[in-house]
Formats: structure tokens, C-alpha cells, sequence
């Protein structure tokens, strides 16, 4: 039985959120939406099985799961992963048994689901196997450029093409996945990413006294890092000072002028970036890179801090609000000059942010959501 609440046009919908990462994880896209829907739908946002024999192998924290309730209508959940089967099963398990121990907990947990959003298609082999009335497929990045692994590479692209000719509706983050995805799926729709609206109200001191030039990056530091693009900088100017400040996952680069500053909590962000003279993007120029539509971009922008990046395909859609530069020896011409604010007024700033936060990013997931939805209440009537 279809389970609706109508309040007026409104219809309340159980969405089962399958996340890439865990809630507790550097806050990302997957959180920010999880608690804009649950403002007025009911959400289970399941983080990723820990597996066992990552745990024994000491690259996990233990697969018995600790479920939370954030709010009223936002639970989370993590699936116990004691006899959950290993990813590399998936392409010959035809009769389901690797997601049985999976399946039989989430129905425990959601026994009835409207929305099945994927977050990430290495769920595919699950959420395939589960009841649900639409499925929703969040396209934020091509996990298969991400993989290490060649082996787990080939089957996310088996399980992203999946996804993408089976979603009931897509949304894509960056410009290029939302035209790939467009190509085979029609019900194709570009939600970037966004940033707190109130953001910059976060910072609390500056840093004064000072006559460096103060270059900063806020995020992940791995393998699609550009350490020369950092040596760069650093060695154009002795005046010049780079901080690095998210968790490592890449050897560290030994300079004097380089400091790494580790994960830091989301409250704090705002705070440092306060601090930077110039905030930086530098990603390799590669194929990763035009997939990506930055959540970092948005926090420099909602600070009114100018931007060094590297140009891409996605960096070029936010325009003459970015410095780019598309070599090292542009880096260093451009790391020596004054960069302009983005802003030039208060109001221009206010005016991106509020178009730009994750409040209005989870208006328009909704509205689309509940017309999918009323497609099917509609039938009924």
C-alpha cells in the first residue's frame, strides 16, 4: 500500500538515501541534501557497509553497526557488515545471495520506500535487488576515474550505465555529467553543488600582523592533487605561504612554506579561509578534473576570496568569478599579481550565496521528487 501524507500539494515521501560516505565524513552534498529533504520527507540515509575483512586488515572501524537519529524525520544507518560478501562477487552473483545479509537489515529498517536515491552506483548490485517506487541516481562524480582498482573500475561502469538508463530521474552536479547523462536519460536534471547560506557568519578572528601572502585550500588532498602546482607557488616568492588544510591520503610535501593543517571541523572553515589571501583549487588537468563541480568553489565565493584554479570545463561555468590558469608557469605569473574579489559589492555576494546555498539545492530536489511522485498518487485518485 502506497503510504501518503497530503498536505495540500504537498506529499511526505520515505527516502531510502544511499550515501557514498559516512555522515560523520567531511560534510559534503550527501549530508547537506539528506537534511534539506528531511525537512518535509522522511529519510533513511545509509552510509557505507564495513566490510570484515577491511576491519581485521585495519582499514576499517568495526562492521557492527551504530545507528543514530538526527532529527525527527533524518535517521542513519550503517548496515552491519559482519557477513556482508565482498564487492569482487558482484559481476557473478546472479542469484543475489552476496546482498542478502544487506537486504534482510534495510527491510527491518525501511520496510516501505518511495524514493531510492543512489548516491553512488557501487550500491547498484543492492538497491537492485530492493522494492521501491522510483529510483533516483545523484550523478556527483565518475567513481570509475576515482577507483584504484582496475577491477572495481570496470564493474562501477557497468553499474553506472545501469543506473543511468534505469533511474526514474537523474541529477547530475557538473556540466559534463549532466550532458553524458542527458544522452541516455531524458529525466536529466543539473543540480550542482552549494554552500551554507550562512557560511561566512561561521569566522570569529582574522589573521593579522602579517606580511606573507597567504595562499589556502580547503578539501581532500589525493591522488588527483597537483603537488606541483604547490611547489609552484611556494617557490615563487619567498613572501609566499601555503596551507593545506583537509586530511591526507598522498605523501606530504616537504617545503618551509608549506603547512599542513589536517581535517578540521565544518564549523571552523569558514574561519581559515577568513585567513587566506588567495584560495586555490589545484587539481590535475585530466579527465577527473571537468567532472567535478566543487563544493570548496562555493565556500571560497561565500567568503568573497579570489580564486586561483585550474582551468576546466566546469571551472569555466562560473565564470570571470575565477582566476584560472592552465600551466605551472601561469600559476607563478598569476600567484606574484594582486587578485581581484570576486564581488565588488556586498549585495553581489549575498545574492550568489542565496541562489547558490543548499537550502534552495533541496527546494529543487524536492519539487522534482514529489512531481515524480504525484505521477503515481494520480493513478490512484
Amino acid at each position: 500500500m502506497v503510504r501518503f501524507e497530503e498536505l495540500g500539494e504537498v506529499l511526505t515521501l520515505n527516502i531510502a538515501y544511499f550515501s557514498p560516505i559516512p555522515f560523520d565524513f567531511l560534510m559534503q552534498r550527501p549530508q547537506y541534501l539528506a537534511i534539506e529533504l528531511s525537512k518535509k520527507h522522511n529519510v533513511c540515509f545509509i552510509e557505507p557497509t564495513l566490510s570484515t575483512i577491511r576491519w581485521v586488515s585495519g582499514r576499517n572501524r568495526s562492521p557492527i553497526y551504530s545507528n543514530r537519529v538526527y532529527n525527527d524525520t533524518l535517521n542513519i544507518i550503517s548496515l552491519n557488515g559482519l557477513f556482508a560478501a565482498p564487492w569482487i562477487i558482484n559481476p557473478y552473483d546472479f542469484t543475489g545471495i552476496g546482498t542478502a545479509w544487506e537486504r534482510i537489515q534495510f527491510k527491518r529498517f525501511m520496510p516501505h520506500v518511495d524514493i531510492a536515491w543512489v548516491g553512488h552506483c557501487g550500491w547498484y548490485p543492492l538497491v537492485q535487488r530492493l522494492k521501491y517506487r522510483h529510483l533516483v541516481y545523484d550523478k556527483m562524480d565518475d567513481n570509475a576515474l576515482i577507483a584504484r582498482c582496475k577491477l572495481r573500475a570496470n564493474q562501477l561502469v557497468k553499474s553506472d550505465k545501469k543506473l543511468l538508463h534505469k533511474a526514474d530521474c537523474i541529477f547530475a552536479t557538473s556540466k559534463y555529467l549532466f550532458e553524458d547523462a542527458l544522452n541516455i536519460n531524458r529525466n536529466t536534471f543539473r543540480i550542482p553543488n552549494a554552500v551554507n547560506s550562512n557560511f561566512a557568519d561561521f569566522y570569529v578572528t582574522n589573521k593579522e600582523g602579517t606580511k606573507k601572502k597567504v595562499f589556502g585550500y580547503i578539501g581532500m588532498i589525493d591522488d588527483w592533487f597537483d603537488i606541483d602546482a604547490i611547489l609552484t607557488i611556494a617557490r615563487a616568492s619567498e613572501s609566499h605561504e601555503v596551507i593545506l588544510v583537509g586530511p591526507s591520503n598522498i605523501p606530504k610535501i616537504e617545503h618551509e612554506q608549506i603547512k599542513y593543517v589536517g581535517r578540521v571541523p565544518k564549523e571552523k572553515l569558514s574561519e581559515l579561509i577568513k585567513c587566506f589571501n588567495v584560495c586555490l583549487y589545484p587539481f590535475k588537468n585530466n579527465q577527473l578534473t571537468k567532472t567535478i563541480n566543487p563544493v570548496k568553489i562555493y565556500e571560497y565565493l561565500a567568503m568573497n576570496k579570489p580564486i586561483l584554479a585550474i582551468k576546466s570545463l566546469e571551472i569555466t561555468t562560473f565564470g570571470d568569478l575565477i582566476n584560472c590558469y592552465v600551466n605551472l608557469e601561469d600559476l607563478s605569473r598569476l600567484s606574484l599579481t594582486n587578485q581581484p574579489l570576486p564581488f565588488k559589492t556586498e549585495e553581489d555576494m549575498q545574492n550568489f550565496v542565496s541562489e547558490n546555498s543548499w537550502e534552495r539545492r533541496g527546494e529543487q530536489v524536492s519539487r522534482i521528487l514529489e512531481d515524480l511522485q504525484t505521477q503515481i498518487y494520480k493513478i490512484f485518485l
